[in-house]
């Protein structure tokens, strides 16, 4: 997850953006898949023969665009988390503080939209 605040200034923007164009080039990924993690691109080198079919595997399961199981509890994760990322950069709202109201709206939403605690997952 990339998260650029709008009150950033032209020239943050742009070394942000200088940044990303920086991780996505076929380089950056080729080191990231030596290192075991997984190319956000397709078209890069893995050599690992202990890693590299299971990095390629990975690599041919995201091609689609789904990164998890799409499932409707997600949208509240994502939602609420989003909410306090925007609240720390944008708003100065300590770390923890942001994190607890994160917590708690997922929590209420859970509650409030899904009836048993069998069809969700519990935070703790």
């Amino acid at each position: 997850m990339c998260f650029l605040s709008q009150q950033a200034s032209p020239e943050t923007r742009y070394a942000a953006i200088q940044f990303i164009d920086h991780l996505l080039s076929p380089e950056a990924q080729s080191h990231l898949a030596e290192v075991g993690r997984i190319p956000a691109v397709s078209g890069v080198a893995i050599t690992d023969p202990i890693s590299g079919p299971l990095i390629a595997q990975s690599m041919a399961a995201l091609a689609g665009g789904a990164t998890y199981p799409p499932v409707p509890q997600m949208t509240y994760y994502n939602l609420n988390l989003d909410i306090a990322l925007r609240s720390i950069f944008e708003d100065g709202v300590e770390p923890a503080v942001a994190l607890q109201t994160a917590e708690d709206a997922i929590r209420a939403d859970l509650e409030a939209n899904f009836s048993t605690p069998t069809q969700h997952h519990k935070l703790t």
